[in-house]
């Protein structure tokens, strides 16, 4: 579980690499299923195994700061819930990890 401040970060330990280029892809998907966030990543593999990570940090809209200070989930209440991260690797999925936000 997270807060809506918080970073989140994504770990995905890979192995049985061939030593070349390769291309991993994150999708964030908030819990109403859409897609918030995607990274896509060229790496080469210098070894077999490898692990690689990506981060989400969730921000408020414009204006909102001033009145978090009475309600901390004003203007992030679509993020409040739980989401899903994909990995895929060279276009094949890799797994799928949840988690919870809340404000």
């Amino acid at each position: 579980m997270f807060e809506c401040s918080e970073t989140i970060y994504g770990v995905a330990d890979l192995s049985g690499l061939s030593k070349t280029e390769h291309i991993i892809k994150i999708i964030w998907s908030d819990p109403k299923g859409k897609t918030r966030e995607r990274n896509e990543i060229s790496f080469t593999a210098n070894r077999a195994e490898e692990r690689l990570w990506a981060w989400l940090k969730l921000h408020r809209p414009l204006g909102g700061s001033v009145a978090s200070v009475i309600d901390p989930a004003i203007g992030m209440r679509d993020f409040i819930g739980e989401w899903k991260v994909e990995f895929h690797l060279d276009g094949k999925k890799l797994d799928t990890g949840k988690f919870s936000v809340i404000c």
